[in-house]
């Protein structure tokens, strides 16, 4: 309660339409994605579920108290408890073939 009430009236929306339809649907990944979008709007999430269930999330902004809240809250709400995480927050890790994820001094190992 205390991390929902710290957001601005847009990302409460946000969070509130995403747990409306996570009770409805139960596609916590999904709406993990689509809520974090909203609040986050560079963000990415990578889904590696081959061999294991593992999540890569690239933030897109700058790691602080505020933005790690935001993201501590919607990983307990919608997060599912299989998962495993890593997160990026201002770098992306790089990708062999996307010009845009490997700038020399602008990408986090994975």
């Amino acid at each position: 309660q205390q991390h929902y009430m710290q957001l601005d009236d847009h990302e409460q929306d946000a969070v509130a339409e995403g747990l409306l339809r996570l009770y409805e649907t139960g596609e916590a990944v999904h709406l993990l994605k689509q809520t974090l979008r909203r609040i986050f709007p560079r963000s990415i999430i990578y889904a590696h579920c081959h061999d294991r269930d593992e999540l890569l999330i690239y933030i897109g902004q700058e790691e602080n108290n505020s933005n790690r809240t935001k993201v501590e809250l919607l990983l307990d709400l919608f997060l599912p408890a299989r998962f495993d995480l890593r997160i990026y927050w201002s770098h992306h890790f790089g990708i062999v073939g996307e010009d845009d994820t490997m700038k020399q001094d602008a990408i986090s190992l994975y």
